[in-house]
């Protein structure tokens, strides 16, 4: 553990220190010299490492006090590693991909602006459902936030403008070929009304995953079961 490691760093230190005035090579007038510096930096070392140690103990402690509790609704809100974009849906403009590329090298902000942009060029585009549903998500990426990876918190803002999105989503695509785009939206309308503490919405659009079984389904019968 992180106290452990910060006693083996002060012991490597006092280590090499030790064999340094034991060395048979060190001249008697630097070893004297030697001892006055080690005494002094043994001073600053010792209460350093358990300064070091300290924080780290109390880093560890706020880590498992937010993880117990913390807002339940932001853990079943959280992304984690579902934030995966597929291409598979036929639209290939300028904006949509250079879109696609800002969010894998996770430049939101930039895919936001390109999604808009593709958005406003290209309202009529039978596929233009997808920009939505993209945009949705990068803006539902963008409502989490935290400091140095504690105090979880939301940008309530960024959580409307993903439900405005997905909402967009589901009145563009109605033509019936890319049914669980619409499902997928549903379940992250269920997410972004969670940030937003709307388990009431929430739940009404998780039945409707499950009801219609749509891909997110088994995530949407957990949250359920966790609300």
């Amino acid at each position: 553990n992180e106290l452990e490691f910060y006693r083996n760093e002060y012991s490597e230190v006092k280590s090499f220190v030790t064999n340094q005035l034991d060395s048979p090579n060190l001249n008697p007038s630097n070893r004297h010299e030697f001892k006055k510096f080690s005494v002094g930096k043994n001073r600053f070392v010792k209460p350093f490492a358990y300064v070091l140690s300290s924080l780290a103990i109390i880093a560890s402690a706020l880590v498992l006090i937010i993880n117990f509790t913390g807002p339940n609704n932001y853990k079943l809100a959280s992304l984690d590693d579902e934030f995966n974009i597929s291409t598979a849906r036929g639209r290939t403009t300028d904006n949509f991909e250079l879109s696609i590329m800002a969010l894998e090298a996770e430049d939101y902000q930039k895919a936001i602006e390109y999604l808009s942009d593709d958005i406003k060029m290209n309202s009529e585009d039978e596929t233009i459902f997808y920009s939505y549903y993209i945009l949705g998500l990068t803006h539902l990426k963008t409502a989490q936030r935290d400091f140095l990876g504690l105090f979880p918190s939301i940008d309530k803002g960024s959580a409307k403008t993903a439900i405005i999105n997905f909402t967009k989503a589901i009145e563009n695509n109605t033509h019936g070929k890319f049914p669980n785009v619409n499902l997928d939206a549903y379940f992250y309308i269920a997410k972004a009304s969670l940030m937003l503490e709307d388990s009431r919405t929430a739940r009404k659009y998780l039945e409707k995953v499950v009801t219609e079984k749509g891909s997110k389904m088994n995530e949407a019968k957990q949250i359920l079961n966790e609300l």
